[in-house]
């Protein structure tokens, strides 16, 4: 077997790896890479998040290693399929693939290739650094032995100063460094190792004096040592020299001395006097200037103030008309709607008695035509009605049935064809019901509703009728984007931040959002803000604010009654809760078990920083809270840190910024006389008043303007001309107060971890208006240092940053640059990762749909899956079985629009029930398998609840839905008889058993039913050696339970279903034959005798005749 062939490390991994310690000495290499990297591409792979390769990884040991030393995903590739196989199974939360460096693939690109102690096993490693190049956008990082003086067998190639080359395609050697490895105590490889950085299409090759920090420069450094020595000799001769000449002098010098210190003494007193003179001189001069420019942007703010008054006075008063006008509507609209409701209660009593009286007859003539004397009568009268005084047409059609008949192909003598007298009452009492009672007075009263509940709904003020008019037009429209539920840290007309950004932007990407302010001492109301997004205040006499709920009495039981309220209202069926606020955590829980919505926390601050709430309650929250959540969403390192102890899933996502809003500063112009240095913001604990005091008393030549709310240090602030407070701004309002800002300031105080945790907001906004920005040395702008951002935490150096950048005298990126560095990370960019990490904190459903012709069914049934799923995480795979009807044209037309939720498979042969199924299970990437027939119409909130219920008890192993027809005890009685009517019953029934399971089963009907998928993985799929699609799911059900799992049917999930599509095509006895073949092979397998299906109890199979069997637009 040869070196270094692919069997070899085959072996190698396969046999002895561990033995010779090669995960240790590549967890040692990997060390060493990382500690040998210049910091300054540490941070750039960081901040720009590049996508990194580890080539040549052999079992992985080094990717998590360098993932977090980066901070960013870090792939794996070798190509030993023994070792990725071990690799990804060691490692599963990074990705590792099979790769070949002699022949890799060019479009496969990394921005940052890593390949350490790799290319020494190669006879030719610069042509495969050639390779290396071709798929690497950024940066090559090479790693391997230098002046090697060990034998290895395994080394093909020696590595030399002389052999290293300085470009490689097109990238340029931009960094060398050499270490030892004999300088490790239990070194893994005592010699040396050099590390090569190449840059793509860079001009700045690597110096000479850059391989100096290594072995290079060893030599060189010794030499440097003797001749110091030397030096120094020579330098103490010279001392003892000098000290001489010093003797003889020091009495000359001891008499020039004492003259010169009085003549300094004489000095020192008058330039004490004239700087004296010229400070006050100054002084006075400049608060002369101050003063008169003081009047001068007085006399011009008190004029705009003066129109913007006047103004607002004239809105006031066009304001109060209108307000009169509503006030007059609306007592005119009560009383219109006064008479008009009571006619409308006395209209539906009167119909509500029509209906049952209805429904009795109709039960009572379906009960006569069932009986086998009525349908003798029908055969007789049809006899005589057809046969003997019918027309020749009629008599041909009468043998035509009798022949069926008797040969049992039909029963059609009963039939609803105009001879069936029975059947045609029940017509007649079915049109009535159908038919429309027109009534303007409540479509009045409806329009008058919405005319004010679009102001904003308060819970007092609606009544049960406004309740169902909201609910109902929420059923009508298409639900497929999961609904956002907020909980907030801040009301939402409160200081415009991350909380509000994120959710006006989840509204404008078509999801509905809730956002519950965190204060209760507003009525009860939902206020519309923008399409899509709803404040939603909730009022608690015994708590003010979410802060303070652990101290209040009953607390969560009065917001479970809230919540409630709200979910029913607007139809709320699949959601994720955003939990900003630790306090909220047990009302989040009481949603995830009781309606299946997940939590997602998004982690912004230390809450534990903030001063006034309940602090040991936040703190115990704040943990109860990480460690409950099914998704963590840091947006900090810091917080990162704090979520990785106690949290399963953790994702990063900073703060961002508006560009667009913000921009409008930049393109502004702005006349003042003096420099303006600028903050907006809070003042709090942690601001760091004293930075901001000290610029102000070394620069009274400046303003410095402050916009925000001041809750601390105001006295302090106040002592300075110079410092203008102006209160809290609107967010509307910031660019142009921004635009005249020369200087931004972040000073934060450092020593808190609150402001360890923050990642500051204004920094992006800043630069989104090309601002120069000054802080304090806050961790989190650590990587943009004297890039985007001067930081010290000295005052005085503080203070001379600031002075540099109003003299442009700086070295900060320019304003082009720092615009454009803020679209990058524009809130529309942070929107779509925070998106995606609640998309994850889902779990995946794989909804497996099986065709084979039924054209007009199978568009029912994938129109209401994408027009009705509002669940957060799935995806649809459609297999087709050979149809011959249209369906694969239409399936292709589907797939051209390229939905990312929707796969389609076109089988080549008819593969059958399971066959089909299995051959989409095999591609399906979800943690559950939704197995869903193709003549079934699902309804709101189907997924997320039967999610739940496999989420609540992790001994489901199996989940059906109820359903109008079956042939077991998932049926129940329904009265709808089309589409609308088929979504308010399942609303209201699922709602009305929420929650509810029945637990009587031994098997469950594969019209709609949730499987763990590593059930299947642990113990196989669909056994297809049944025919046709019978017995299958009678087969499954003993695979689950024998494997210690529960069958459930839930009875909060509803779908309706035409039934046995696929077999009414099949003749009476070849059905037959089939099922007892079935029944045959299901009986010796498990060597069980098979029990007929049985309904529940008051459910019979003619209880939902009459209803709706096929859809109805």
């Amino acid at each position: 077997m040869n070196i270094n062939s692919k069997e070899y490390w085959d072996e190698r991994f396969d046999t002895n790896w561990l033995d010779y310690a090669g995960d240790k000495q590549t967890l040692f290499f990997a060390e060493l890479l990382c500690g040998m990297l210049p910091q300054s591409l540490v941070n750039e792979i960081r901040e720009k998040e590049y996508s990194v390769c580890d080539m040549g990884c052999a079992l992985g040991e080094a990717v998590p290693v360098f993932c977090r030393k980066f901070a960013v995903d870090v792939d794996g590739m070798d190509f030993s399929e023994e070792a990725v196989k071990k690799a990804a199974e060691t490692y599963p939360e990074h990705k590792f693939w099979v790769g070949d460096l002699t022949k890799l693939n060019a479009e496969k690109t990394y921005d940052v290739i890593i390949c350490s102690n790799v290319l020494e096993h190669f006879v030719n490693p610069w042509k495969i650094a050639k390779n290396l190049s071709e798929v690497s956008n950024k940066y090559m990082i090479l790693m391997f032995p230098y002046k090697e003086t060990l034998k290895i067998d395994e080394h093909m190639y020696h590595f030399s100063e002389q052999v290293i080359p300085m470009k490689i395609n097109d990238f340029s050697l931009v960094y060398v460094n050499t270490i030892d490895g004999k300088a490790f105590k239990n070194s893994y490889y005592p010699d040396q190792q050099v590390l090569l950085v190449y840059k793509k299409k860079c001009e700045n090759m690597v110096l000479l004096s850059d391989v100096t920090e290594g072995s290079v420069g060893a030599q060189k450094r010794k030499d440097d040592e003797e001749w110091l020595s030397r030096l120094d000799i020579l330098k103490e001769e010279l001392n003892a020299s000098n000290a001489a000449l010093r003797e003889q002098i020091a009495g000359k010098d001891k008499d020039i001395e004492i003259l010169n210190a009085a003549i300094h003494e004489k000095d020192l007193v008058l330039q004490e006097e004239k700087q004296k003179y010229e400070n006050e001189k100054a002084q006075l001069e400049a608060e002369k200037v101050q003063l008169e420019d003081e009047k001068l942007q007085l006399e011009a703010e008190i004029e705009t103030e003066k129109a913007q008054f006047i103004t607002r006075i004239c809105d006031l008063e066009k304001e109060v008309e209108e307000h009169k006008n509503v006030i007059k509507q609306t007592e005119d609209f009560k009383a219109q709607n006064s008479g008009n409701l009571n006619e409308i209660d006395r209209l539906n009593n009167i119909i509500l008695q029509k209906d049952n009286t209805i429904l009795q007859a109709r039960s009572l003539c379906l009960n006569i035509n069932s009986k086998t004397s009525y349908k003798l009568l029908c055969a007789f009268a049809r006899f005589v009605k057809q046969f003997l005084c019918g027309s020749l047409a009629e008599k041909k059609k009468f043998l035509g049935i009798c022949k069926r008949c008797i040969t049992r192909e039909s029963s059609e003598f009963s039939k609803n064809d105009g001879y069936n007298m029975v059947l045609n009452i029940v017509n007649v009492l079915d049109s009535v019901n159908e038919i429309a009672i027109p009534s303007q007075a409540v479509e009045k009263i409806q329009d008058n509703q919405n005319s004010i509940l679009s102001t904003g709904a308060t819970f007092n003020q609606i009544n049960p009728n406004q309740i169902n008019s909201i609910t109902e037009k929420c059923l009508e429209q298409t639900y497929n984007k999961s609904d956002i539920i907020i909980f907030s840290v801040i009301n939402y007309e409160f200081r415009y931040q991350r909380p509000q950004h994120f959710a006006a932007r989840f509204a404008e990407n078509g999801h509905r959002v809730f956002y519950i302010n965190a204060n209760f001492v507003s009525k009860d109301s939902i206020k519309s803000v923008s399409n899509n997004l709803y404040a939603v205040d909730f009022h608690n006499e015994n708590c003010n604010a979410i802060y303070y709920a652990p101290d209040c009495v009953d607390f969560d039981q009065w917001f479970r009654e809230k919540m409630d309220n709200l979910v029913n209202l607007y139809a709320i069926s699949d959601a994720v809760i955003v939990l900003d606020y630790p306090n909220w955590v047990n009302g989040a829980e009481y949603l995830r078990k009781t309606y299946g919505f997940k939590i997602t926390v998004d982690y912004m601050d230390d809450f534990t920083g903030f001063l006034g709430t309940t602090t040991n309650a936040l703190k115990d929250n704040c943990i109860h809270m990480l460690k409950t959540s099914d998704m963590v969403v840091a947006s900090s390192n810091f917080l990162r840190d704090i979520a990785t102890k106690y949290a399963k899933k953790i994702n990063t996502v900073r703060n961002g910024t508006e560009v667009d809003h913000f921009y409008k500063a930049f393109e502004m112009e702005n006349h003042k006389q003096r420099p303006v240095i600028g903050y907006y913001g809070a003042v709090s604990h942690w601001f760091a008043w004293e930075k901001v005091c000290y610029i102000a008393q070394n620069m009274p030549e400046a303003d410095i303007v402050i916009i925000g709310e001041v809750t601390e240090h105001r006295d302090k602030l106040e002592k300075y001309k110079n410092i203008k407070l102006l209160g809290e701004m609107k967010y509307e309002d910031l660019p142009k107060h921004l635009a005249y800002f020369d200087v931004c300031l972040i000073p934060f105080d450092t020593s808190t971890d609150l402001i360890k945790a923050t990642n500051p907001v204004k920094f992006y906004e800043y630069l989104s208006a090309g601002k120069r920005i000054v802080a304090t040395e806050i961790p989190e702008l650590e990587p943009f240092r004297d890039e985007y951002v001067y930081m010290s935490n000295d005052d005085q150096k503080f203070l001379e940053y600031v002075k540099m950048c109003l003299s442009h005298e700086d070295n900060l990126k320019s304003k082009e640059e720092c615009i454009a560095f803020a679209r990058e990370n524009d809130w529309q960019k942070r929107y779509e990762k925070f998106a995606e990490a609640c998309q994850e904190a889902v779990p995946k459903v794989s909804i497996v749909v099986l065709t084979y012709n039924n054209l007009e069914l199978n568009k029912y049934c994938i129109d209401s899956i994408l027009n009705k799923t509002a669940y957060p995480n799935y995806e649809l795979l459609i297999l087709d079985n050979c149809s011959t009807d249209g369906t694969v044209e239409y399936l292709k037309e589907l797939d051209k629009k390229q939905d990312p939720r929707v796969k389609i498979i076109i089988n080549e042969k008819n593969s059958g029930f399971a066959g089909g199924n299995n051959i989409a299970i095999d591609q399906a990437t979800g943690d559950f398998i939704m197995l869903l027939n193709n003549d079934t119409v699902v309804t709101r909130g189907w997924l997320t609840n039967v999610v739940k219920h496999m989420s609540n008890d992790p001994k489901c192993g199996m989940c059906g839905s109820v359903t109008n027809s079956i042939g077991n005890e998932a049926m129940i009685g329904v009265n709808y008889k089309n589409i609308r009517e088929l979504d308010s019953f399942a609303y209201q029934y699922t709602r009305m058993h929420n929650n509810e399971l029945y637990t009587e089963v031994d098997r469950l009907a594969m019209f709609c039913t949730l499987i763990r998928k590593e059930i299947m993985n642990q113990h196989g799929k669909l056994d297809e050696n049944y025919q046709v699609g019978m017995f299958e799911d009678d087969d499954y059900a003993q695979v689950v339970e024998k494997a210690g799992y529960k069958l459930l049917i839930a009875e909060d999930v509803f779908v309706h279903h035409v039934n046995n599509a696929s077999f009414k095509k099949l003749q009476s006895e070849e059905y037959k034959k089939i099922f007892e073949k079935n029944k045959e092979y299901f009986e010796k397998k498990w060597s069980v005798k098979w029990k007929m299906p049985k309904y529940r109890n008051g459910v019979t199979a003619v209880v939902n005749d009459g209803m709706m069997k096929m859809p109805v637009k």
